[in-house]
């Protein structure tokens, strides 16, 4: 699903549901997507199937990465169908 980023249309958040036995112990779990062009066709919690590149960006102050998934252009976002299957078919 698609989740956008306050006040940046070329970032936002892709996210699944992941559960392993029952919506008890269902939790979100997401990869940041950024996009050389802005992104605003896409509603929140749209599902969108995206392709890109997986890099690894420094945090600003920190020893530490965060991946993220690049896009070379705002065209690797699709809509899809919802899927209520939590991806465990």
């Amino acid at each position: 699903m698609f989740s956008p980023i306050n006040n940046n249309d070329k970032e936002f958040t892709l996210f699944r549901v992941k559960m392993n036995c029952c919506a008890a112990d269902a939790i979100p779990v997401g990869v940041r997507i950024l996009s050389p062009e802005n992104v605003t066709n896409i509603d929140p919690k749209q599902w969108v199937e995206v392709e890109g590149q997986i890099q690894f960006l420094k945090l600003k102050g920190q020893d530490k990465f965060m991946p993220v998934l690049q896009l070379k252009s705002k065209d690797q976002v699709k809509k899809i169908p919802a899927r209520l299957d939590y991806g465990l078919n």
